[in-house]
């Protein structure tokens, strides 16, 4: 598409240029317009040689260490200006396509939640069932941006109007619906709308005697994604149709489990397994139920799983889905989190690059990958990742708060912060925007402010290994290291009885200058593969260590240096 293609060649401009998107020197991103050409340009008389000119960058910033030694970044000034020369000629061109593009090309389409008409709401799942299987459809088979369901389901019962809800989510298209079952018979309205002009552009009715009402929701669902994809760009790599679940049952499970999924909380999601278990007994061929449930026992891992038992299960759900559908996108991006966990950091770049190969508008992989670049100190590409999770999911809180942190990683502070409190303003009570939001203020020295944002994410999260180890930490550095004391004990009375990481452990015994202690616990963490320990090179909580050879060691055992 000439969306997903302009991106690309901007990519590549601003590798070759050594450009970063963040802090630009050449090329800058306009909010929702495009891109323009902001060094400075000096243009040679007809006798003097191209030589004597040399290329202004539009601001010189300082220097950090991503950018140190770029100034020979090319052996010659003639050569660098050809690159400009070119580059400029490009921005120029792809600025007047754009242009002439944005008056008859749409950009982008949410899906609004379906509203469930039915009285029940015990079928509240059904309405985002339908919402979820629009969006996937949509997404897999037109080249434009699709909203995910995460940001979208944010306007469920919503009293805002469609004109707003369309500028929240930068949307052109909005589809919206409506499904209502009663007695038997379902009927289900879906139409399609112009945001922009708040004009109808497509609407159709469904209305059936249907005994089987979960498959004609999944048939509505298709012909839906197939009315609205035809009058939208197809993607050149259109995938094939998926094969529908052969038990009605196993369907009804799956939109249940999807449903508890996408609430996130560490019983929704155990509830959500057990869903997407009894669909795959009732249809040991459903494909999308496996990945699923590979999906949830990866995040299963946030809330405290082990490792050891919930990685082997989701490897065992994700390769079971890869067999049935090899084109899965959340397959790929369970297995690459899967390679993650178990320190192979190539395979799991090769798996997360075939996850967006297969579906360029699944959020969660541009996310995870995101957090996967910036683990291993690839910062620049790992804020391209994230900002195109946020362009898919705009309202994602998990999203906007690991932009953050992954931003906190590099050690840009400042740009951390405002992803974070950004989060914090969407909602106040996302536990893991405090714990970022405290150790953003510990590199700042703002000791008391930082344990009041972890003790809000303890209030909010329980008293939990992850979250006591960032208070205990910021306890040791205030001074009081009494308390922080009590908390690393704490700890390791509770590893005695359920799983808690070696690096939640160390970290605290880092700050405390106890640095025998805590390379007893890094160490038995990298034996155990432990949540976390692929951290230890970008997380500058462990910078009491970090001149530790014992440390040194074991980041170059993680093959992290």
């Amino acid at each position: 598409s000439f969306e997903n293609s302009l991106y690309i060649a901007i990519k590549k401009l601003r590798q070759l240029l050594g450009d970063e998107a963040d802090v630009p020197r050449y090329i800058e991103t306009i909010p929702k317009r495009g891109y323009r050409f902001i060094a400075a340009v000096n243009v040679a008389d007809s006798g003097e040689t191209v030589e004597k000119l040399e290329p202004q960058p539009a601001e010189e910033r300082a220097p950090d260490s991503a950018l140190a030694g770029r100034s020979n970044f090319f052996p010659k000034i003639r050569r660098y200006l050809y690159v400009i020369a070119i580059a400029i000629l490009a921005i120029a061109t792809v600025s007047v396509i754009a242009l002439m593009a944005g008056k008859s090309q749409t950009r982008s389409l949410a899906v609004l939640p379906f509203r469930n008409l039915s009285q029940d709401p015990s079928e509240e799942y059904l309405a985002d069932g339908m919402t979820d299987q629009v969006i996937t459809e949509l997404a897999e088979s037109t080249s434009l941006r699709v909203i995910s369901l995460t940001s979208v389901m944010k306007f469920k019962s919503t009293a805002k109007s469609l004109p707003e809800i369309a500028r929240e989510l930068n949307a052109d298209l909005v589809v919206e619906g409506s499904i209502a079952r009663v007695r038997g018979r379902a009927r289900i309205i879906a139409q399609l709308l112009d945001a922009r002009k708040d004009r109808h552009l497509w609407g159709r009715a469904y209305e059936k005697n249907e005994p089987d009402v979960l498959r004609f929701q999944d048939d509505v669902a298709r012909d839906i994604a197939t009315e609205i994809a035809s009058r939208l760009p197809y993607r050149s790599d259109e995938l094939p149709s998926r094969r529908r679940p052969a038990n009605s049952e196993a369907y009804d499970s799956y939109l249940r489990g999807r449903y508890l999924w996408n609430r996130r909380t560490r019983d929704d999601l155990a509830r959500s397994i057990d869903y997407f278990q009894r669909a795959v007994q009732l249809d040991p061929s459903y494909a999308e139920a496996f990945a699923a449930m590979g999906e949830a026992y990866i995040v299963s891992n946030s809330f405290g799983g082990n490792p050891a038992t919930t990685l082997q299960l989701a490897q065992q759900a994700a390769e079971k889905a890869l067999q049935l559908d090899g084109r899965l996108a959340p397959a790929h991006t369970t297995l690459a989190a899967i390679h993650v966990a178990r320190l192979e950091w190539d395979p799991a770049t090769t798996e997360y690059q075939l996850a967006l190969k297969y579906n360029p508008n699944y959020a969660t992989a541009h996310h995870w990958y995101g957090i996967h670049l910036a683990r291993l100190g690839k910062y620049r590409q790992a804020a391209t990742e994230m900002q195109r999770a946020l362009y898919l999911d705009p309202l994602s809180l998990i999203i906007e708060t690991d932009a953050g942190e992954s931003r906190y990683w590099s050690g840009d502070n400042k740009s951390a912060e405002t992803y974070t409190r950004r989060a914090l303003e969407l909602d106040q009570n996302f536990a893991q925007a405090h714990i970022v939001m405290g150790k953003i203020y510990e590199q700042k020295k703002q000791f008391q402010e930082a344990l009041g944002e972890f003790r809000v994410a303890e209030k909010l999260f329980g008293r939990a290994p992850e979250v006591l180890c960032m208070e205990g930490h910021a306890l040791a550095l205030s001074g009081d290291r009494t308390q922080a004391l009590s908390i690393a004990q704490e700890l390791e009375r509770t590893a005695e009885h359920q799983y808690v990481s070696g690096v939640d452990v160390g970290m605290v015994y880092c700050a405390l200058g106890d640095r025998d202690a805590a390379m007893r616990w890094l160490d038995k963490a990298f034996e155990r593969h432990d949540n976390g320990i692929d951290i230890l090179r970008a997380e500058p909580l462990f910078d009491g260590c970090r001149n530790d050879l014992r440390f040194l060691h074991l980041l170059q055992s993680l093959r992290l240096l």
